[in-house]
């Protein structure tokens, strides 16, 4: 009896064993589009342990599914397997270089890339675009004391916005229009971005600044505002 109870006891150990031996843990890289495209697991049914930031991707039953573009992470168990996702979400529509890459750069870095600037309005230095064959007329940058960007913008034609638009729309939630302006962001919330763009709906300008920059009621902001509004 004794020797059976042992044999039992060890059967079940292995038994236990070989189910743990069956869960595995692997990392993955997803790419996906922006505006709904989808990766799909193998299971119809999977364990969110960690979701990824919603600004990016959602999880929608057994995909995750693309939002805005970025990147995110996930922890999701489908089946036994545990997937740590680095999360690509790609824009699935570009028309114009997006400024918000430059905020920050050094005015030497920027002036060695596009030239030196044609004029100056207030504080906003314009420079022509890195090729003829890009869209956008014109672009300008506004420099801190630090001669660092700390705006930017590009300059397009009316005819041109329904395109600007669908660029913005790939990588920035829509926050509403005020006083001809329409206003985007890198989160969902207006309050947790931390990257705001600013669209001129007749000035037909898109400026990209950080929040703090705008809550802090600066004049590099103000004189962006005035631009925006008169597209001069």
């Amino acid at each position: 009896m004794k020797n059976y109870v042992i044999a039992l006891f060890m059967g079940c150990a292995l038994i236990a064993c070989d189910k743990a031996d069956d869960d595995k843990e692997e990392s993955i890289k997803i790419e996906i589009d922006s505006d709904g495209d989808k990766y799909t697991f193998a299971s119809n049914t999977i364990d969110v342990i960690s979701a990824p930031d919603e600004f990016n991707a959602k999880v929608v039953n057994n995909t995750i599914e693309g939002n805005y573009a970025g990147f995110t992470k996930a922890i999701i168990k489908s089946g036994n397997t545990t997937y740590n996702c680095d999360i690509t979400v790609n824009p699935s529509y570009t028309y114009y270089i997006d400024m918000s890459v430059y905020i920050g750069w050094s005015r030497s870095s920027i002036e060695e890339l596009y030239g030196t600037y044609s004029r100056v309005n207030k504080n906003i230095y314009v420079y022509e675009p890195l090729s003829s064959y890009f869209p956008e007329k014109e672009v300008a940058f506004t420099y801190d004391d630090n001669n660092k960007v700390i705006v930017c913008a590009s300059y397009f034609t009316l005819y041109q916005m329904t395109n600007v638009i669908d660029h913005l729309q790939q990588r920035y939630a829509t926050y509403g229009i005020s006083d001809g302006i329409a206003f985007y962001g890198n989160a969902l919330d207006m309050d947790d971005a931390s990257i705001i763009v600013m669209c001129g709906i007749e000035s037909a300008i898109v400026a990209y600044t950080k929040q703090d920059n705008l809550k802090s009621k600066s004049s590099y902001a103000n004189d962006y505002t005035y631009l925006l509004h008169n597209n001069q």
